[in-house]
């Protein structure tokens, strides 16, 4: 005979009523009359059991009805009925053969050894097995207690049936099981689980065929543990966990003991995301809701306490409260800086088991305005805390740990603008011809430091190619700026030669966080435009970094291409010495060494020159007036001298064979936030750092050959990697690369700038 297993089918003869229908096809039997005498020699014995499901609509006194039929050969011989009625008592049965020792071995785990070892924010499953007594029908419960010190030092992630031996009836529909997960500190962290599995069978059906298997009455829950990142998990410490089952009238009790694993360098990996809900819609009357979600990675190893997430509005909209969260405990707290737009909601923690779930709602600012109907504006939004900090760390007590950035758009609308020149006046980096960085929305314009009498002669410079004629200037302050604009003026030009300046013109507030509007008076229609920082707050070489952007309209139309037509600066060009420049910078109080040094070097690379006698008389000159000078020599071999550009603090220049860059200059600004460049030593611009560090740390000979390198003022060098201690706030750092953060490998750039 061949064993095959049973195919079940719902027939569903009405609304009210369907019908189960299971077929076995023993396929083909034969009897052989080996002994005639035992009446039951010929007897094929099958069995099968009928279980009413825990959602079942049936109550006390109903009837069903459980019909047999036999067929063989395809013809039906045999038919037979069984009525069993349904009553809300269950009445437990256990086998006699049942003795008072089962209890002792019916629950076991599923391991190779006593003690687990568990690192921080690990999880395991456990297969915790349960023996079912035979010929028998039980209630089984399995429930799952772990130990807990100021907070759970194990958690309940789940628990569930996972698979059962020939002898236990159907015990894997997830409807008649019941999970419970609880916590005594009533949070996420639930150290308490309760399995109940309901009624189970052992039908005792290889046992009556006499095929004794111990798997066939064995149960198999699965039991989802994770260790936490408690107080009291330290290195080694063990944490005994129980297991009871309840097994009808019989109870078991398991302990375990989980080792606690931890080399003292884990860290929090942060998931934090958030979304509009209604993204593309723009924001005018309404208020527009931010959803969120916190969590840890799966990889994380730390828990935090406390959690920050940190949103960084944009100018136009505002913090509206309404703050909603899934946390049970203590509320949240938030903290809304109307002027930066920074808004700091605090958590107490973010467990492993923690989904923190939150929203809130912006409303656009009442006193915001803007040159153009809709405005976009992408913001960045991060999350972060600390660890419990535990001896021999090697991550220092108050280190910050934080998410990977993440941004945010808002669309705003405002009111539409009916000035016929009130357009925003786009322009690109081959138009600004002192700091690439300026554009509104690319950037900031960073005014380089000048000190005394120099303090008010910030500026940026723009070709527009076009005339225009600028009627509005928007100013938005930026951090780390150590300063706002109180009063600033333009200037404008035909050819960049000759300027005419416009009125000064007074900020409208004293605070530059909110974007800004001045209207300009006395405007004139010019094809270069300078704006100049006139009075700012904070100290005269404050670092002040702003946004800004142009409103107004051309007046002209006749340059096609603004680019082709910007002003170029080009290498001067020489055969001598292959173009190679000299420079050498002198100061007061290093007059005496470097007027030494600039003969030692002329008198290498000039030889047979006739050029000695002016050098000397132009450095004598130099000397006295304690002035920077700049030193190159051009392709007649005539040497002169130039003031060097007071912005420049360290210079690099560089010969490089076959190459539009043959000769460059590199270097860093006084107020060492930016890198700079020349071709000509005279005219310098800002750098892309990547470009300038590139050239600074990868020159080698012959195909590159650096001249000479000039030190910070303090004679401290350059080209490192990782951020210098006064530019480190906590675990952020920032270098001429752009902003690094610092984790258990070292630092990595997180934003170029």
């Amino acid at each position: 005979m061949v064993r095959t297993r049973t195919i079940f089918q719902t027939q569903k003869y009405s609304f009210f009523c369907s019908l189960v229908k299971g077929t076995l096809d023993l396929g083909l039997v034969c009897s052989w009359p080996f002994d005639t005498l035992d009446k039951d020699a010929n007897l094929l014995q099958v069995e099968s059991i009928v279980k009413l499901r825990s959602k079942s609509s049936l109550k006390n006194g109903d009837q069903i009805t459980v019909s047999t039929a036999i067929f063989l050969e395809n013809s039906l011989v045999d038919t037979s009925t069984l009525r069993l009625s349904v009553t809300d008592v269950f009445q437990e049965y256990l086998s006699p053969s049942v003795n008072a020792t089962f209890n002792e071995t019916m629950l076991r785990l599923n391991s190779s050894s006593g003690s687990i070892s568990m690192k921080i924010g690990q999880v395991i499953i456990l297969p915790v097995v349960i023996s079912i007594p035979t010929n028998s029908t039980v209630n089984v419960k399995l429930e799952a207690i772990m130990p807990v010190s100021e907070s759970a030092d194990l958690t309940v992630l789940y628990m569930k049936y996972a698979s059962s031996g020939e002898n236990i009836a159907r015990v894997g529909d997830p409807e008649d099981q019941k999970l419970s997960l609880t916590s005594v500190n009533g949070t996420s962290q639930k150290d308490r689980g309760v399995l109940d599995l309901g009624v189970v069978t052992n039908t005792g059906v290889t046992y009556r065929k006499e095929l004794t298997n111990e798997e066939d009455n064995l149960l198999v829950v699965e039991v989802t543990l994770q260790l936490t990142d408690s107080l009291s998990n330290t290195n080694s410490a063990k944490k005994i966990f129980q297991l009871i089952a309840t097994v009808g009238p019989y109870v078991a009790h398991l302990e375990n003991t989980v080792s606690v694993d931890r080399n003292l360098n884990e860290v929090p990996k942060i998931f934090f995301e958030g979304f509009l809900n209604d993204t593309g819609r723009p924001l005018n009357d309404h208020f527009m809701t931010v959803y969120s979600l916190l969590k840890h990675e799966n990889t994380s190893m730390a828990e935090l306490h406390p959690v920050y997430a940190i949103f960084y509005l944009p100018p136009f909209v505002q913090f509206d409260d309404q703050l909603i969260s899934n946390m049970t405990g203590s509320s949240p707290t938030k903290i809304y800086d109307s002027k930066s737009g920074q808004l700091t909601i605090k958590f107490d923690h973010l467990y492993f088991t923690d989904i923190i779930s939150f929203s809130f709602a912006v409303v656009r600012r009442s006193n915001a305005t803007a040159t153009r109907s809709l405005v976009n504006s992408t913001v960045p939004f991060e999350a972060g805390g600390y660890i419990i900090h535990r001896p021999g760390s090697s991550h220092p007590n108050g280190t910050y740990f934080s998410s990977p950035m993440d941004a945010l758009m808002f669309a705003v609308q405002f009111p539409p603008v009916n000035d016929t020149c009130g357009g925003k006046l786009d322009y690109s980096n081959c138009q600004v011809l002192v700091s690439p960085e300026s554009k509104y929305e690319n950037g900031v314009f960073e005014p380089f430091i000048r000190a005394g009498e120099f303090s008010s002669n910030r500026y940026l410079q723009i070709y527009f190619g076009n005339k225009v004629r600028v009627e509005r200037v928007s100013i938005m302050r930026q951090t780390p700026s150590e300063g706002d604009v109180l009063l600033f003026n333009l200037a404008y030009s035909d050819d960049g030669i000759s300027w005419v300046p416009g009125d000064k013109i007074k900020v409208n507030s004293g605070h530059n966080t909110v974007l800004l509007y001045n209207t300009v008076t006395r405007t004139r229609a010019a094809r270069y435009v300078r704006f100049y920082v006139v009075e700012h707050t904070g100290n005269p070489d404050a670092h002040l970094l702003m946004k800004l952007n142009f409103y107004g309209c051309n007046t002209t139309n006749d340059v096609t291409d603004v680019c082709v037509s910007a002003p170029k600066r080009t290498d001067p060009k020489g055969t001598s010495f292959q173009s190679v420049y000299f420079f050498l910078f002198l100061s007061f109080n290093l007059s005496i060494y470097l007027s030494i040094y600039l003969s030692i070097y002329l008198s290498i690379y000039l030889s047979h020159s006739f050029c000695h006698l002016s050098i000397y008389l132009l450095l004598f000159i130099s000397i006295y007036l304690s002035i920077y000078l700049s030193i190159y020599c051009c392709s007649d071999l005539s040497i002169y001298l130039s003031t060097l550009d007071r912005r420049v603090a360290n210079v690099n220049a560089y010969v490089i064979e076959n190459s539009p860059e043959k000769n460059h200059f590199y270097g860093i600004s006084a107020d060492r936030k930016s890198y700079m460049t020349s071709q000509d030593g005279v005219i310098w611009m800002s750098a892309e750092p990547s470009q300038a560090i590139d050239k600074i740390e990868t020159c080698q000979p012959p195909t590159c050959i650096k001249n000479i390198a000039v030190p910070w003022l303090n004679q401290h060098t350059i080209g490192t990697n990782n951020p210098q201690t006064q530019f480190i706030n906590n675990m952020w750092g920032a270098t001429y690369e752009g902003l690094l953060k610092k984790d258990a490998s070292g630092w990595k750039r997180v934003v170029n700038w």
